[in-house]
């Protein structure tokens, strides 16, 4: 595990006495998305069923995933991981760290002949274990990691569109604007490639949203090394 040390003034009046703050691995990742206009998620009118739309789902995984949703005109996403230096010196619980992913995303809902602007403000915080990670011994052998983690989730609908709560209503059933919930999840990296899965898990009968949905994602990762 990689620490850095920045000096500070010492608490005691001796002169030119300095203390050192240790600070634990920290991860960050963060990534933005502009569009110049993004498209509009339309809600499709359900003759047989007034109360709901057609498209249901897409709405729900919109809400579910919003720095994924297509439609989204801009999107703003950070994923933090921390170990405190006081768990990376237990050693019967070095493995434990803190994790949070945020994301803020803009985009536009319809229905009918009403168009209006949403923001969602999706996040994710809570405990990341490490399992195993296995080094590369040499140039030509492989790094091998697992971390697993248990989250806290929220998703919060704001912007213009609690101007017209019908809009929400006919899309997931009812007029919350926040939604909270649960989401377990595993990250297996073989060397940069990365392979996550999670299962967000919310109540509330919404399709596309509710009752474990699963999510999965493959991709590279890099490391940036920042010292002083």
């Amino acid at each position: 595990m990689k620490k850095w040390t920045y000096p500070v003034p010492a608490t005691t009046t001796s002169a030119a006495t300095t203390d050192t703050i240790e600070v634990a691995h920290l991860v960050g990742n963060f990534l933005v998305s502009l569009g110049s206009q993004g498209d509009t998620l339309s809600g499709m009118p359900d003759t047989a069923n007034t109360a709901r739309i057609l498209n249901q789902g897409q709405f729900g995984q919109a809400l579910l995933l919003p720095g994924s949703n297509a439609k989204a005109a801009r999107s703003l996403t950070a994923t933090l991981i921390w170990r405190p230096y006081l768990l990376s010196k237990n050693s019967a619980i070095q493995g434990i760290s803190f994790n949070l992913f945020t994301n803020v995303t803009q985009t536009r809902w319809a229905y009918q002949k009403k168009i209006e602007d949403v923001r969602i403000v999706s996040m994710s915080a809570g405990l990341y274990y490490n399992v195993f990670d296995i080094q590369a011994k040499d140039k030509d052998d492989n790094t091998v990691k697992l971390d697993v983690y248990v989250n806290y989730a929220f998703r919060s609908i704001g912007g213009d569109i609690r101007e017209e709560p019908e809009i929400l209503e006919k899309a997931f059933g009812s007029k919350r604007y926040s939604y909270h919930g649960f989401e377990p999840g595993l990250v297996f990296s073989v060397n940069s490639l990365r392979l996550a899965a999670n299962f967000p898990l919310f109540g509330h009968s919404i399709k596309g949203f509710s009752n474990g949905q699963f999510v999965g994602n493959l991709g590279f990762s890099t490391a940036l090394n920042l010292t002083r």
